[in-house]
């Protein structure tokens, strides 16, 4: 912080525009620079090295992960936590999106998550557990996900039949899909095996499993049904509706 100030007082001496954005530049940057701890062959890119990145933390074990984060326009209020315990995993995050609490969670390999532009994210945890290996999830544009949801691409444990003691829960092709301009309400659960169609709403504390390909509708409930058809959200009223109210 101390820096930082020191450099914007200095640079307002400086007679050439440039380089006193420059200076003010390298001044912010120690303040702003994300918590890095990462094993070797792995890679991240982070396509603006001046984005204020301060609440970011990433922590990877493992090789051949692929972390990728487009910081151009990316706001990061309070927390983005990516820990990663396994190899050949991608996370791949778009920009515009606005991010209060996030946390990545990655006990698995070849897992994939994607997430898109002009998000946003109250306080979402994403968890890819050993029974997750192979699989992927989809975040599409313009989504809304509140505080408390939870996204699990797997089970939590593995569970083996008693019988041929063979594992009953690992098939790859279980992923989870959020299409376009979906809101999820508060303390959500959306397990794997699910796909949500575009411009939908989720209730408060539902828990979605299986895919419901009609767009326009309203789920809610455990296990999550339709409740309404033929909807559509916005973030704020219109012009003509607050004059109404």
């Amino acid at each position: 912080m101390l820096k930082n100030k020191i450099c914007k007082t200095i640079s307002c001496l400086l007679p050439i525009k440039s380089w006193r954005k420059k200076l003010r530049k390298y001044g912010a940057l120690e303040i702003s620079k994300p918590q890095i701890d990462v094993a070797p062959q792995n890679e991240i890119i982070l396509t603006n090295k001046y984005a204020n990145l301060k609440n970011l933390k990433i922590i990877i074990k493992g090789s051949g992960n692929k972390i990728f984060i487009d910081t151009d326009n990316i706001n990061i209020i309070n927390g983005l936590n990516i820990c990663i315990d396994g190899s050949d995993n991608e996370i791949k995050i778009l920009s515009g999106n606005k991010i209060d609490k996030m946390t990545f969670m990655i006990n698995s390999n070849n897992c994939s998550l994607s997430i898109g532009k002009d998000c946003f994210f109250g306080g979402v945890t994403i968890n890819a557990d050993l029974t997750a290996q192979g699989r992927k999830l989809f975040i599409r544009d313009e989504s809304i996900i509140s505080t408390g949801v939870y996204l699990a691409l797997g089970d939590e444990h593995p569970i083996y039949d008693l019988a041929t003691k063979k594992l009953v829960n690992n098939s790859p092709n279980k992923n989870i899909e959020i299409s376009e301009r979906v809101w999820i309400c508060r303390n959500c659960i959306i397990l794997k095996d699910t796909k949500i169609s575009h411009d939908s709403i989720i209730g408060a504390a539902s828990v979605v499993k299986g895919h419901f390909d009609e767009s326009n509708i309203i789920l809610a409930g455990n296990p999550a049904k339709t409740v309404k058809h033929g909807i559509y959200w916005k973030k704020n009223l219109d012009n003509f509706e607050k004059t109404a109210l």
